[in-house]
């Protein structure tokens, strides 16, 4: 009997023992703070499922359910924000914090509807731009440090897209439908004041910053054009460089062997088509390639010499390289994609 109990007692301490060890490894003691951190990927579907991926081998670690997710932005020390803009029966007002594939916290919002979310890399704050209601508009700002709303302001029009400029600028391209009036502001984030405004005669429904240069994009036309515009100096200065295929749908940045180029995703909405990516080099203002296999992508994100392609009509996500598809990852149909900032 007495041997019994030993042996007894020894499985249970064994199993106390283990619990405690993957509770401390993977959870802190509140809500499911995870302890160890690792570089990720993240897409989130139609469904609004985030699913946490491995930069290294691709597979699928965790799938957690943000409802009424609709932006996600890498943040710093391997933080993922999500924008909760809500659904049809209930409006969101939070942004939702992820870290390691698991919601770690949620930031309660002044203002409903947040729509677009973008991290300033030069200051390490987010903002947050909300949808206009009744003719009134919000931009938030949040402290990525402590997760923590720190400041908003006023900005009464529809936001089509936010980046960022040396010397703690914002540049915000919008809109207003009573007067059909299409603009670039340049904003100061030092007192949150327009410094310029630049007139443009399109939607600019995506927008990138290198140096002094804002590149973007007409959402509202098939021509193969990328726009550039010195923000110094204004409209006068808006340039064109023809692009390798039609339907310029969204903008990205990314760097190789430590030089920036503006990456732009062909994408025809009504139909979801769209078969590439044209290559941008800034200094030479021109398109410099066409990268094939991007098939029905909207978005896309980058890991090292890949790019992780989001096609949409097939509800994967395609993995390029050197414009070959070295992988595929079946999720859903993706409407974000991100690599987490370690």
């Amino acid at each position: 009997m007495n041997r019994k109990l030993t042996l007894a007692a020894f499985f249970i301490i064994a199993a106390i023992t283990t619990f405690a060890y993957y509770n401390y490894k993977y959870l802190s003691s509140s809500d499911h703070v995870v302890i160890e951190e690792q570089g990720g990927i993240y897409c989130m579907n139609t469904s609004r499922d985030v699913f946490y991926i491995s930069d290294k081998d691709y597979s699928i670690l965790h799938k957690t359910k943000v409802n009424g997710g609709w932006n996600m932005a890498s943040v710093r020390d391997g933080k993922i924000y999500v924008a909760v803009r809500g659904d049809l029966s209930r409006a969101g007002k939070k942004v939702a914090v992820l870290r390691d594939g698991r919601i770690v916290d949620n930031i309660e919002l002044e203002y409903p509807l947040p729509r677009i979310i973008k991290f300033n890399e030069y200051n390490g704050k987010a903002y947050v731009g909300h949808i206009l209601i009744t003719g009134k508009n919000y931009i938030t700002t949040i402290d990525t440090k402590n997760d923590a709303v720190e400041n908003y302001f006023p900005y009464n029009y529809n936001i089509e897209d936010i980046a960022f400029a040396k010397d703690n600028m914002m540049i915000v391209s919008s809109w207003t439908s009573k007067s059909n009036t299409f603009k670039i502001d340049i904003i100061n984030l030092d007192n949150y004041s327009i410094s310029e405004t630049i007139p443009i005669n399109f939607k600019a429904s995506s927008i990138e910053v290198i140096g002094n240069t804002i590149y973007t994009v007409n959402g509202l036309s098939s021509e193969p054009i990328l726009y550039t515009i010195d923000w110094n100096k204004g409209s006068q200065t808006l340039e064109k460089i023809k692009l390798k295929d039609n339907y310029p749908c969204r903008i990205y940045k990314n760097e190789i062997n430590g030089k920036p180029y503006i990456y732009v995703t062909h994408y025809n909405i009504d139909d979801m088509s769209g078969e590439s990516i044209t290559l941008i080099d800034p200094e030479r203002k021109a398109a410099i390639k066409r990268l094939d296999n991007a098939q029905h992508s909207r978005d896309i994100a980058f890991n090292n010499n890949d790019i992780l392609v989001g096609d949409r009509v097939n509800d994967r996500i395609l993995v390029l390289n050197n414009d070959k598809i070295i992988h595929e990852i079946k999720l859903g149909r993706p409407i974000c994609i991100v690599k987490s900032k370690v």
